[in-house]
């Protein structure tokens, strides 16, 4: 009996410390964690957290296009298995996420020419996925223009990205290295 009263005890005793921290954790203003990166990152702010900018809106009265991956020379194939633009604002209604993008061609062009299909992951976000793997030892542009928002913004100048599929030397780079 009297150790079914101490565990209770105990219990009761945890609950109310636990309380006590959650209320005064509550009651704490909220501040950020530090960042520790390297001083070539904190030189450049965009580099040390690349999703700063998804967090509002600029103000300039544009669309922006805050993330477009891939984006350099690429390390594997399967790094281009999808194409992602994501904007700084809604583009697309909630309710047309399922269906297909509104004839991409004529707002996206992708040099060489792939073939694929578009689709909208959520009312930011636009993915390409090609039909078939992408041909090794190739840079592929893409061009973004008139694409419009729903609150009526548009871009202010076309984007342009560009990535290097890796060649056959680049793919089997690392199997060497494992050996």
């Amino acid at each position: 009996m009297h150790t079914r009263l101490t565990c209770h005890t105990r219990a009761a005793r945890l609950r109310a410390s636990l309380a006590v921290v959650l209320a005064a954790a509550m009651a704490a203003p909220m501040v950020a964690a530090p960042v520790y990166a390297s001083p070539s990152l904190q030189a450049d702010p965009a580099r040390a957290n690349p999703y700063a900018s998804l967090r509002a809106p600029k103000s300039d009265g544009h669309l922006h296009v805050v993330l477009a991956s891939p984006k350099g020379q690429l390390r594997t194939t399967g790094q281009a298995s999808e194409l992602r633009w994501v904007f700084d604002r809604p583009v697309i209604a909630l309710s047309a996420i399922d269906q297909r993008a509104d004839d991409p061609a004529t707002y996206v062009r992708i040099r060489p020419a792939v073939s694929g299909a578009f689709r909208w992951a959520s009312t930011r976000v636009l993915v390409f996925t090609p039909a078939t793997t992408l041909p090794r030892s190739t840079r592929f542009t893409v061009t973004l223009s008139a694409v419009k928002a729903l609150d009526g913004t548009t871009l202010a100048a076309p984007i342009e990205s560009s990535f290097d599929d890796p060649g056959i030397g680049q793919l089997s780079k690392p199997l060497l290295e494992q050996r």
